[in-house]
């Protein structure tokens, strides 16, 4: 498309020098540049299809879905394999075969959150289970592998 473009240009550009360079008038030079502007604007719309000016990228492709949809499927099974044990983003993007970024954009995409904050919530969840079914705060917070310490049953925190 591009070099239809150059194409159908070259002929208006060669008006346009030709007008600009004879004539030394302001209003010249302004009115020819008009001309090019609408020129270039007319061959523009001539050369694009209609179906490019109106096509519109969908969002999200169901492949594309499929795909984000596994990778935190397996990135969630992971944490909570680990779930008492440390676990950062890169040991998890590892494990599930991808980059940390790509692993971002998947959490992102499928849960609005970034790896680490959903293992954060999985965390909390998993010691408040452990709290409803009886167990200490020092218990429940080792079995979420959180810091005995953890303040996640304060209200500010949670």
């Amino acid at each position: 498309m591009l070099q239809g473009f150059e194409l159908a240009l070259m002929p208006i550009l060669e008006a346009f020098v030709r007008s600009a360079t004879s004539s030394a008038a302001p209003e010249h030079h302004q009115q020819a540049l008009e001309q090019l502007e609408v020129a270039v604007l007319s061959t523009l719309v001539r050369l694009i299809p209609d179906a490019e000016l109106t096509a519109q990228r969908p969002a999200s492709t169901p492949a594309k879905a499929q795909v984000v949809g596994d990778l935190c499927e397996r990135a969630e099974q992971v944490m909570r394999q680990r779930l008492q044990r440390p676990l950062d983003l890169a040991t998890l993007a590892q494990a599930c075969e991808c980059s940390k970024r790509t692993l971002q954009l998947a959490f992102r995409n499928k849960h609005n959150c970034t790896p680490m904050q959903h293992l954060r919530q999985l965390r909390l969840a998993a010691m408040q289970e452990q709290l409803k079914l009886g167990a200490s705060v020092k218990e429940a917070c080792r079995t979420a592998g959180l810091p005995p310490h953890h303040r996640a049953h304060r209200p500010s925190v949670l």
